[in-house]
């Protein structure tokens, strides 16, 4: 009996799961689904990481780490490493190796220094996010009942900084009506896959807010609940900015650590854009997708994040077959 090669094999697998995914909504088990236990900052010299401990590659940034990831560095090498539990600090000196257990970093060969209080909070916020995105990573097809309907996050938050409003675009035959308080604007129909309008002159404080559809200029759909827009004040503003300078010091030019501090703030759609930026840069970064899929969850942009899903599991099913 004539046997496929190993590649094409691997990628028959691929496939077979994929259709799994989407006809059963069946996920594949991940070393990662607890969440990241650390972070990895500041890399110097030759530092490098293994998800098996046979495979390695060279770390040049920061990175969030999972159970059973091995950092290895050279001599001369170092770097940082922050506890997601209490955001507790410790360096790896060079020519060390350490396994990351539930625990904590395990040392294998050379020197861990003992932990420092340092700015944790941040890390231990993401673990809900990012458990929340796994449970809504579940690929399932669409049970729609061929109704119209447009819907919009239940409750946001956005400031003059990040003022920018998002939806699902429903076709390029469907324009808009954004509605804030006694504020109205109309927003042409658009091509991409989310429809993003930038708001301006809001007062800082809660009001309501609503997006209708219309088509041909006729009204299609409204929503029967209207939503909740949070306007930052200018306190919020400077907590904001000083905690964004705070972050920029422990970790330069992250959009992954900034993405999760605006999280924080309630600024979602900020968040969303710095998660999608990361993963532009980093598509390989697979483990942390689960943050931009819930992200896309909570702002109910339903392709988008069915999208996202199905990218994450099939990577992972990838990883899995090419083990």
């Amino acid at each position: 009996m004539n046997r496929l090669p190993v590649s094409i094999a691997s990628l028959v697998v691929v496939f077979v799961f994929s259709i799994c995914l989407v006809f059963l909504g069946v996920q594949p088990l991940r070393a990662g689904d607890q969440g990241p236990v650390a972070m990895l900052m500041k890399p110097q010299g030759k530092v490098e990481l293994s998800k098996d401990g046979k495979r390695w590659r060279r770390l040049t940034r920061n990175k969030f780490l999972f159970v059973g990831y091995e950092i290895r560095t050279a001599a001369g090498g170092s770097a940082m490493l922050m506890s997601q539990a209490d955001g507790a600090t410790q360096t790896l000196s060079g020519a060390t190796h350490i396994r990351m257990g539930s625990d904590g970093p395990e040392v294998v060969t050379g020197a861990l220094s003992k932990p420092e209080k340092s700015h944790g909070a941040l890390l231990a916020s993401l673990s809900k996010r990012f458990k929340n995105g796994q449970l809504h990573s579940v690929v399932r097809r669409s049970k729609g009942d061929g109704k119209l309907r447009l819907r919009t996050a239940r409750k946001l938050t956005l400031s003059a900084r990040y003022p920018d409003l998002v939806w699902n675009n429903l076709g390029p035959e469907y324009s808009y009506q954004v509605m804030v308080g006694d504020k109205s604007w109309k927003v042409a129909p658009g091509q991409d896959k989310l429809v993003r309008f930038t708001l301006k002159g809001i007062e800082p404080g809660k009001h309501p807010y609503v997006v209708t559809v219309s088509k041909a200029g006729k009204e299609v759909y409204a929503p029967k609940k209207k939503g909740t827009l949070h306007w930052m004040d200018q306190a919020a503003n400077a907590s904001l900015t000083a905690e964004l300078a705070k972050l920029e010091e422990m970790a330069p030019g992250d959009a992954m650590m900034q993405g999760a501090l605006l999280d924080q703030f309630g600024l979602r759609v900020a968040a969303m854009d710095l998660y999608r930026h990361h993963f532009k840069r980093y598509p390989e970064d697979n483990d942390m997708r689960p943050l931009l899929i819930e992200a896309y969850f909570s702002l109910k942009l339903t392709k988008l994040h069915q999208e996202e899903a199905f990218l994450y599991n099939k990577q992972s099913f990838e990883e899995l077959s090419f083990d």
